[in-house]
């Protein structure tokens, strides 16, 4: 299908206009690359949507996608309550984590599961989910203002600027 809609002959025109001048047989060679381009764009153009049909070729179902994020966000919210709820939460140096902190984790699952919750509904710029995404979304644009700014300024080190900026981008690719 992408080699049929591709674009056939433009390059081969391109390559025949760009012959000196002094070559023999320029123009033919121009008139028939030429030639080639407008018939595989006429005749592939116009059996593209037969092609199609034929290999059976459907758009995005947006009914589908929305079941299949939900699915996936309910899997990700049983799993993420699973292993908060175990008994033994420990880090790294075998010490358990503070209840604050497992409590604070909670809540940003559950701001996570309303930001999925908002890709799967038909969204309205109302809701306070949207609302929340929309600022902070404004929030990032805020932070990389600040931070051009720093970067042209010279104040701070080109390591301190990239830490910041990996910051700023994961934020920024958390929000979608």
């Amino acid at each position: 299908m992408l080699a049929w809609s591709g674009m056939r002959g433009v390059i081969t025109l391109a390559a025949a206009q760009s012959l000196p001048a002094g070559i023999p047989y320029r123009s033919e060679l121009i008139l028939i690359a030429f030639s080639v381009a407008i018939l595989t764009l006429v005749l592939q153009g116009g059996t593209l949507p037969m092609l199609i049909r034929v290999l059976g070729i459907k758009g995005t179902d947006q009914e589908l996608q929305r079941r299949e994020i939900a699915r996936l966000a309910e899997e990700i919210v049983a799993a993420r309550e699973v292993f908060l709820d175990r008994q033994a939460l420990l880090r790294e140096n075998g010490r358990p984590f503070a209840e604050e902190v497992v409590a604070q984790s909670r809540e940003r699952g559950l701001a996570a599961t309303e930001v999925l919750a908002a890709m799967v509904s038909d969204v309205d710029p109302d809701s306070p989910a949207q609302q929340f995404r929309e600022l902070h979304r404004q929030l990032v644009d805020v932070e990389q203002a600040v931070l051009l700014d720093a970067r042209s300024g010279g104040t701070y080190s080109s390591h301190t600027l990239q830490r910041a900026q990996l910051v700023i981008d994961a934020e920024s690719t958390r929000l979608g």
